[in-house]
């Protein structure tokens, strides 16, 4: 909620509606860019025999309608949560199968499976319901036996979070409880299993769900969205510093000048953390430190800061040629990519598909490392989306960063290991 040590009454909800200004709470998912999954959709070649393609929709999200805010994409549960998204999905095949007039008890099913985000966790869910057999969704649903000739190639994950709340836990979303969802993923349950993950990415709400050492994980450069795709957006306005809020009384001009001085130590601190960000300081805001009268007797004094970039949603694109890549090495049947890159991309990207060629079992910052410190700092520039902020969000600050025990800027990794009862 809005910090407010020494509240004048009725005040609260105007701070909280001034201060969402910067936020974009009213715009969902549905109306952003198509994900790198929805790309991979599209390219994968169904055209031919006995290849099948079923896109599902993101958890909280229906296309064309506005997004499930709660609790399916504010907790990942309930109509269009993780669970529930699986078992259409089994449906979906189902009907699929019937559609073409395929005869399940004859035939071989091989899957491919990519997922970006909770899609990602709904992918690593639904590959452990295929992977339990005939105690799983995917038998029941097919009314196979122990028999049948099942198995998956290939999963694709971009940046899993899983965020799962429920009112065991306080409908903490931040924590590792993710509450029936099978995300742990054994040796053997894909011939390959590849996880791109966000090296930019700290906010508290998305802590990332590893799939490490059992599986290849690579970090990319770029925020949770510049990974797994969705920005179109070419502006990022951001309001980067934690409001700084104080009621003072009109003659406690002492009170005032602390509340100038901390205000002004607070902005200089944050713009020196964001400057690696920005082509110029003139992408910070001006004027953050705000007096406003309240009451005959009071002010409130409001200090922010806000940062103001043009960043080409392009860097999106990258994590698609280098997992469409991978894929079709691995027996993806994907039609082939004509995408090309000019300039500062083609020179990053050029450096991903170098090293990865050199050698194909890379993981965690291996790519990063090999990428020269002046690319990496144009990218920073030019390209990664700031995705932490202090904007609030029906009363919260939502995408508010992770801050670990020294200070910093820091985004919470959870292993890869079983729950207790797994598989569910």
């Amino acid at each position: 909620m809005c910090e407010d040590e020494t509240s004048v009454p009725d005040e609260i909800q105007d701070i909280c509606d001034d201060l969402s200004e910067f936020s974009e709470k009213n715009r969902g998912s549905y109306d952003n860019s198509v994900t790198n999954i929805g790309r991979l959709s599209k390219a994968y070649d169904s055209e031919k025999e006995n290849i099948f393609s079923i896109y599902m929709e993101g958890v909280g999200t229906k296309a064309l309608e506005e997004d499930q805010r709660f609790p399916d994409m504010g907790l990942g549960v309930g109509d269009r949560g993780v669970i529930s998204i699986s078992q259409l999905a089994g449906e979906k095949l189902v009907a699929l199968i019937i559609e073409n007039k395929i005869n399940h008890n004859l035939s071989k099913f091989v899957f491919d499976i990519f997922g970006f985000s909770r899609g990602a966790a709904t992918a690593r869910h639904f590959a452990n319901e295929i992977h339990k057999k005939v105690s799983g969704l995917v038998y029941e649903k097919l009314q196979l036996n122990s028999s049948s000739k099942v198995s998956i190639n290939f999963i694709g994950l971009y940046d899993t979070v899983a965020a799962i709340g429920c009112i065991k836990d306080l409908l903490d979303t931040t924590d590792e409880n993710n509450h029936g969802i099978n995300l742990y993923l054994p040796k053997d349950i894909a011939n390959k299993v590849v996880h791109f993950t966000a090296h930019h990415e700290c906010r508290d709400n998305f802590a990332l769900n590893s799939v490490a050492p059992e599986h290849q994980e690579i970090a990319l450069l770029g925020v949770h969205s510049d990974i797994g795709g969705g920005y179109k957006d070419p502006k990022d306005s951001v309001l980067i510093m934690k409001p700084y809020l104080r009621t003072i009384s009109e003659d406690d001009w002492h009170a005032a000048q602390n509340f100038n001085n901390k205000a002004i130590e607070k902005i200089e601190e944050m713009k020196q953390e964001f400057l690696p960000y920005v082509v110029s300081s003139s992408c910070f805001s001006q004027n953050n430190v705000v007096k406003t009268r309240l009451t005959n007797k009071h002010y409130r004094f409001r200090a922010t800061l806000s940062m103001t970039r043009d960043i080409s949603p392009d860097l999106q694109l990258l994590s698609f040629n280098l997992m469409h890549k991978i894929a079709t090495d691995n027996n993806v049947p994907l039609l082939t990519n004509t995408l090309i890159f000019d300039g500062r991309l083609a020179e990053l990207y050029l450096c991903y598909e170098d090293t990865y060629n050199h050698s194909k079992n890379i993981s965690g910052l291996s790519i990063i490392k090999e990428v020269p410190e002046s690319l990496s700092s144009y990218v920073l520039k030019h390209y990664v989306h700031c995705s932490d902020h202090w904007a609030l969000d029906s009363g919260m600050y939502t995408m508010k960063p992770k801050i670990n025990q020294y200070g910093e800027r820091e985004r919470q990794v959870w292993l890869h290991k079983k729950q207790k009862g797994y598989p569910f």
